[in-house]
């Protein structure tokens, strides 16, 4: 995959300075949310963000871009489930998934299941994961609370092409499992792996 890891004048990908919330030791994704948007006939806002990958607070050039995700506030809580709406903003570690529709082991690279990781102490909130956007019709968003890679999203018209946000999937899962070696289990949580979320955009 190519590198996406932009500079902040782009408006596409995190700055290259380490944020404060990426801790020292281990892989660590990062998305800072940049704003939420709505495109005319969806019915629901997404929040766009810009990620990127660390390795014991390093960035990991090629492992960078956005995401979309639900629209806000962030809710962790029982009324967060029944609006749909994006988690809160915070630190959450990285677990194994291995669902029916998404999975970190044994996916398919070109077809379903869609890889996947899923998110650990999401309070209320349950099967929030990481994965690709699969809306085909619409390239808007794949999600009731999940995160979906991307890249060059520029206004809510942009579509997020579900070839490209696969491979962004993939590459994180096997850049972690490279990085981690034998620490990187075949089920449960994954030591060492967190996702930071920062921001609250309305």
């Amino acid at each position: 995959m190519p590198s996406d890891s932009l500079d902040e004048t782009t408006n596409n990908g995190p700055t290259s300075a380490t944020p404060a919330g990426v801790p020292g030791t281990g892989f660590c994704l990062y998305i800072r949310r940049i704003r939420q948007e709505e495109r005319a006939g969806i019915g629901h806002p997404r929040t766009v963000s810009e990620y990127q990958c660390y390795w014991n607070g390093e960035a990991i050039p090629e492992l960078a871009g956005q995401t979309v995700e639900r629209g806000g506030p962030g809710d962790n809580s029982s009324n967060g489930v029944q609006k749909h709406r994006r988690i809160e903003a915070g630190e959450y570690p990285l677990s194994i998934q291995d669902g029916e529709h998404y999975k970190t082991y044994h996916y398919i690279a070109n077809g379903f299941p869609y890889p996947g990781l899923a998110l650990d102490d999401t309070g209320h909130r349950s099967a929030i994961l990481l994965h690709p956007c699969h809306d085909d019709n619409n390239g808007y968003l794949s999600s009731i609370g999940c995160i979906n890679p991307a890249i060059g999203l520029t206004n809510a018209d942009s579509r997020v092409d579900l070839a490209d946000s696969r491979a962004r999937v993939i590459a994180i899962i096997d850049t972690m499992k490279q990085k981690l070696g034998a620490a990187f289990p075949h089920a449960g949580s994954i030591s060492g792996a967190v996702i930071v979320i920062e921001g609250e955009p309305t």
